[in-house]
């Protein structure tokens, strides 16, 4: 497979992934905190992982 399928592969699958998880209605998990509105990480994997169990994220320190 060339970089540019490969590329395109990849794009296709962020794509499907933004189509299928920003659609989802999150208002009423918005919490608020010293004036900023923000979504728990953890409700927000918990969705992700619903979705997509293959998930991971990887930690790098800097």
């Amino acid at each position: 497979m060339s970089e540019t399928q490969h590329t395109e592969k990849e794009r296709s699958f962020q794509q499907q992934v933004w189509e299928t998880l920003s659609v989802i209605n999150v208002n009423d998990k918005v919490e608020k905190k010293n004036g900023l509105s923000y979504l728990s990480w953890a409700w927000a994997w918990g969705v992700l992982m619903a979705h997509y169990p293959e998930s991971y994220y990887k930690h790098v320190a800097q």
